[in-house]
């Protein structure tokens, strides 16, 4: 073949391969994601022991000869549950992982900022610091929302939820669970 005739070629297949994209209908395509309880689930499926990961790394090496996908199987899944203060989130996202027989992340406890690896709360030392280094906790944000130091307690939230999460994944990854 010729090369004045390899644009006409193509000019024709860019036309023909447009008019069966634009002819299929886009919206037959349905996604869904299912999701087993355990009284539905096959109590004789054996899964693969899960990867130790908070003793041992998962590095390149590894990776060869441990594979994490062969542990994932339809709850393979994170489900976040959001809504109102007091609104029962924890109790429902607890049971709703117990019937599915999930891993359930509790919010995280902000115990873990003001209290030190030697058991001493910091709150106990607001009354001697100057104000700006004084701690914002939850009560405190809740009685004056304009306090100086409401920005590093929102920031300090932000980032115990996100470590959560990061958790929640580590777990998902290595266990399918």
């Amino acid at each position: 073949m010729s090369l004045t005739c390899l644009p006409r070629l193509f000019k024709f297949e860019v036309k023909r391969c447009g008019f069966i994209l634009t002819s299929s209908p886009r919206f037959t395509v349905i996604q869904t994601a299912n999701i087993t309880s355990k009284e539905w689930r096959d109590p004789n499926v054996k899964k693969p022991a899960p990867f130790p990961y908070k003793t041992k790394k998962f590095n390149f090496i590894r990776s060869h000869y441990e594979s994490t996908l062969k542990r994932f199987d339809e709850n393979t899944k994170v489900i976040v549950v959001d809504g109102n203060i007091s609104s029962g989130k924890g109790t429902f996202a607890k049971e709703l992982a117990e019937a599915f027989d999930m891993h359930f992340v509790p919010e995280p406890s902000y115990e873990k900022l003001y209290i030190t690896s030697y058991g001493y709360d910091l709150r106990q030392i607001d009354s001697v610091v100057p104000p700006s280094y004084r701690i914002c906790d939850v009560e405190t944000f809740y009685k004056n929302p304009h306090h100086q130091n409401v920005a590093k307690f929102q920031f300090d939230m932000y980032m115990l939820r996100l470590e959560a999460y990061i958790d929640a994944l580590a777990h998902l990854l290595n266990t399918g669970n």
